[in-house]
């Protein structure tokens, strides 16, 4: 508020070392800066609008008690409160609105991110089935006189007559 730490001392009787722990203590817990500007918006509305729907809720109220029935100018400041306390909140809401909007877009990038992964790992199974498939061998072609015979896992032989 613009008073000095030996200001602030001197007029509730403390010492300044005690008045400059307190502040030191407080401001962290305390700080804007120390935010995301999502977190100081959300305090802002937390303060902001209780208090403007108390002021409309009282303005209306006053407006329509029977103390202000006969005064006519009284009763237009009051629905001229209500009318501006209203405003205010409209224009918060478009602020809610984009804040909505920031959560969904997190969202639907935490999905897109998710289908991305998937669609990599069924790329990467589709290629290493293609590279497994080229290493089988097929069994070769038989003929009615040659007899074949698997020596090994990768190799065929022949034996047996021609034509």
């Amino acid at each position: 508020m613009g008073f000095s730490e030996a200001e602030i001392a001197a007029s509730i009787g403390l010492d300044k070392a005690g008045i400059h722990r307190h502040i030191d203590a407080m401001r962290p817990s305390n700080s804007w800066s120390s935010k995301t500007g999502k977190q100081r918006f959300n305090d802002l509305l937390d303060f902001v609008i209780p208090g403007t729907v108390l002021a409309i809720k009282e303005s209306w109220r006053l407006a329509h008690s029977p103390a202000n029935a006969e005064n006519m100018m009284a009763r237009a400041a009051f629905i001229g409160r209500v009318l501006a306390g209203m405003s205010l909140l409209k224009e918060f809401l478009p602020q809610a609105e984009m804040i909505k909007l920031q959560e969904d877009f997190v969202v639907q990038n935490a999905e897109l991110d998710r289908l991305l992964e998937d669609d990599i790992t069924w790329r990467d199974r589709i290629m290493q089935e293609a590279r497994l498939s080229q290493r089988v061998i097929s069994e070769p072609l038989n003929h009615l006189r040659q007899h074949m015979r698997q020596t090994g896992p990768n190799s065929w032989e022949s034996k047996g007559g021609g034509p």
